[in-house]
């Protein structure tokens, strides 16, 4: 018997129900794809309860399809896709890796560099420089998005930023 679901699943059929309504049309087919197989996949979580708080972890989680520890072994590229649930805030933090995010279902805002946040609804990509600050929020809906991570060393952990959150205006 494998690990108990992550509670963030619970939004997956939400999701599902909205394809086509809150993803873009050549999305939807991915995104369904995605929802029925879910149980099937291995879903983690990266930070301890100590580092996000109870509340970030029930709403947080990803996937990963390619990469160091994924069915399709890779050290230098890793793809997967990450969930959030709505009115969460994915704390700054920063990574070696080159990252790149195309969301596929949901909007929500990221923070970056130059500290403004910004909108990205279904379709939108966000690109990461390596060790470039950032972070994300999600407002009603819940946000998923497919991920790359690029890098010589995949086993290294995001760092959270240590003088705090991120802003929570909407500057």
């Amino acid at each position: 018997m494998g690990p108990a679901p992550l509670p963030v699943l619970a939004w997956l059929p939400v999701i599902a129900a909205h394809t086509g309504t809150n993803t873009i049309p050549s999305i939807a087919p991915l995104v369904t794809a995605l929802c029925r197989e879910a149980p099937a996949l291995h879903w983690r979580q990266t930070y301890s309860i100590r580092e996000v708080g109870q509340e970030f972890l029930e709403s947080y989680g990803y996937t990963e399809l390619i990469g160091p520890m994924a069915p399709c072994r890779s050290d230098q590229l890793a793809c997967g896709f990450l969930l959030l649930g709505p009115r969460i805030l994915y704390p700054r933090h920063r990574h070696e890796a080159e990252e790149i995010y195309i969301v596929l279902a949901g909007t929500a805002e990221w923070l970056q560099g130059d500290a403004v946040w910004r909108r990205h609804p279904p379709g939108s990509v966000v690109h990461h420089l390596s060790e470039e600050l950032h972070a994300m929020r999600t407002g009603e809906e819940p946000l998923l998005a497919l991920y790359l991570w690029r890098s010589a060393d995949l086993n290294q952990k995001a760092r959270l930023d240590p003088s705090g959150s991120a802003k929570t205006g909407t500057e």
